[in-house]
């Protein structure tokens, strides 16, 4: 969400807006959203999702290698952009349109532990954004354990790292090696670390972040025009509204209540 769009509904602006987390990690959150939900099931394809005459909506997939189907009065699209725009086009050709134009950057993230002895830098701050004019290959770093105390002792110091993006979108798929290097190549300018870490997790995602580009709002107008031709569908994901877990959190309870009034209504 830009800083116009938070001014409006009047919320904290990005740079006051308090960062959280939990003791066990972001999985707790997630954890805690399963236990509260009477049924649900994973690890399903979704082939195809349509809407006949009546208003029931049938959505079609695989699980486990076997053939399931679904009825129900209201659907809830809460995926990437581009998979979404696959169960749209056979209906939908110009929200699925939309949908596939949204481009996503590519992100490797590093999380590291290193000696706290071994960084010259205060850490005293959430972090830093590394702006292009300084030529660097890293995105920017967040001081995990100065952020969130529990993360490690006071001997250590935990550091997570974003190499890629847009502005560097080949990087996340060079070798571990090559993205350690980087990392800490980068680091000893910054917050002058001394050595390599004691130790790193790589993850890669290849589409991580959907980019709100020029003309986004009006891709957004257009997938949700089909609401009106398709009663019962409703979308729910960080390629609109905003792409922080607490606009996810804002947008999901908005969508809940659209579709539960939707419900009540029929």
């Amino acid at each position: 969400m830009g800083a116009r769009e938070r001014k409006r509904s009047a919320e904290k602006a990005k740079n006051e807006a308090r960062s959280f987390s939990f003791k066990d990690g972001m999985q707790t959150f997630t954890d805690a959203l399963t236990a509260k939900l009477p049924d649900i099931q994973t690890n399903i394809i979704v082939e195809s999702i349509r809407r006949d005459g009546s208003g029931t909506w049938h959505i079609q997939g695989i699980r486990y290698g076997e053939q399931r189907s679904w009825q129900t009065a209201a659907v809830v699209l809460a995926a990437p952009a581009d998979a979404v725009s696959s169960w749209l086009a056979p209906f939908a050709e110009d929200a699925a349109a939309a949908l596939k134009s949204i481009p996503y950057a590519p992100v490797a993230t590093l999380v590291s532990v290193w000696k706290r002895e071994d960084i010259a830098h205060q850490l005293d701050g959430f972090g830093f954004l590394a702006p292009r004019l300084e030529n660097l290959e890293i995105l920017g770093t967040l001081f995990s354990s100065s952020m969130f105390d529990f993360r490690t002792d006071s001997d250590h110091a935990v550091l997570t790292t974003f190499i890629g993006g847009m502005r560097h979108p080949g990087l996340p798929y060079k070798s571990d090696e090559a993205l350690l290097d980087i990392m800490t190549s980068d680091l000893s300018k910054l917050i002058h670390v001394k050595k390599p870490p004691l130790w790193t997790k790589i993850n890669r995602h290849p589409r991580a972040i959907p980019q709100y580009t020029f003309g986004h709002l009006k891709r957004i107008e257009r997938i949700d025009a089909i609401k009106q031709s398709f009663p019962g569908i409703f979308f729910c994901a960080n390629w609109k509204g905003g792409i922080a877990l607490g606009d996810c959190v804002k947008n999901g309870h908005a969508v809940a209540k659209e579709t539960s009034a939707f419900l009540d209504n029929i």
